[in-house]
C-alpha cells in the first residue's frame, strides 16, 4: 500500500447512514486495497456502528495524518472526537450531528488543500442537520465551494464518457425555475467547457438539456429554459 493515494473519507452524519455505508464498503478487502483510506470523523461513531452493520473491522484511531499506519486489516480514522452518543438519537435531525458532519468535511478539505491527502470522498449528510448547526449550504457542492473559496463552482457528474453539470442543484422545482437564468446557464457552460478540457478533451461538444420536454420551443407564449449542460467525447 506504500505509495498508494490517500483518500480522505468523511464520516457523514453520525445519526444517518454515513458510518454504516463506510463500514460496509471497507469490509470488502478489494475496496481497502485500492487506496490508503483515511476516515475523517469520530472514531467512537464507527465503533458503535459495528453493532448494527455486523462488520468486525478493527478501528485504528489516530490524532494526525502523520500517525496513520493504514493497516490493511483495519479502518484508519482521523479521530475528531466530536460526537456525544448520549445526546442524539439515530435517524433524527440533530444540530450536533450536523456540526460533526461539517467538521469532517472542513478537515478533509483543509488536508486536501495542504496536499496532505490526494482526494476527498464524502459520505451521506443530512442537510436539515447541517442547517440546524448554522451551516446554510444546499449540499456538499456549495459547502466545498465555500471552503475552497470557489464561489463559481458547480456540480459535475461523470459516468464513462458522459459528464453532466448542474445549473441548479437539489431544490424544489419552483426554486429551480427561478434559478435558471441566461447568465447562470452561460456560466455553467463555461465551467463545463474548461473542466472537460482539463480532463483531456481538447474540443468538447456541449448539449444543453431542458427544464421540460418542450424546452427550446415556444409553449404558451414563453420559452422554457435549460437546466443542465452535458459533455461527451
Amino acid at each position: 500500500m506504500t505509495g498508494a493515494p490517500i483518500l480522505a473519507l468523511t464520516l457523514g452524519d453520525p445519526a444517518g447512514t454515513g458510518p454504516e455505508l463506510i463500514l460496509k464498503a471497507l469490509a470488502d478487502p478489494a475496496v481497502r486495497s485500492l487506496a490508503r483510506v483515511l476516515v475523517v470523523g469520530d472514531a467512537v461513531t464507527l465503533e458503535r456502528a459495528q453493532h448494527y452493520t455486523g462488520t468486525v473491522l478493527r478501528i485504528d484511531a489516530v490524532p494526525t495524518v502523520d500517525e496513520a499506519r493504514f493497516d490493511p486489516a483495519a479502518v484508519t480514522v482521523l479521530d475528531l472526537q466530536n460526537v456525544d452518543f448520549f445526546r442524539f438519537r439515530l435517524g433524527a435531525v440533530d444540530a450536533m450531528c450536523g456540526q460533526a458532519a461539517y467538521d469532517a468535511i472542513r478537515t478533509a478539505t483543509e488536508l486536501a488543500l495542504a496536499r496532505r491527502v490526494d482526494a476527498i470522498v464524502t459520505s451521506a449528510i443530512n442537510k436539515a442537520a447541517l442547517h440546524a448547526a448554522g451551516h446554510l449550504f444546499d449540499g456538499h457542492t456549495g459547502l466545498l465551494a465555500h471552503l475552497c473559496d470557489a464561489p463559481g463552482a458547480t456540480m459535475m457528474l461523470v459516468a464513462d464518457r458522459l459528464r453532466v453539470s448542474h445549473v441548479s442543484t437539489h431544490v424544489s422545482l419552483r426554486e429551480a425555475i427561478d434559478r435558471v437564468r441566461p447568465a447562470r446557464i452561460l456560466k455553467v457552460l463555461q465551467l463545463t467547457h474548461a473542466a472537460v478540457r482539463a480532463l483531456g478533451i481538447e474540443r468538447p461538444r456541449l448539449a444543453v438539456a431542458g427544464l421540460n420536454p418542450h424546452a427550446g420551443a415556444r409553449s404558451g407564449g414563453r420559452r422554457t429554459s435549460a437546466t443542465t449542460a452535458a459533455s461527451t467525447r
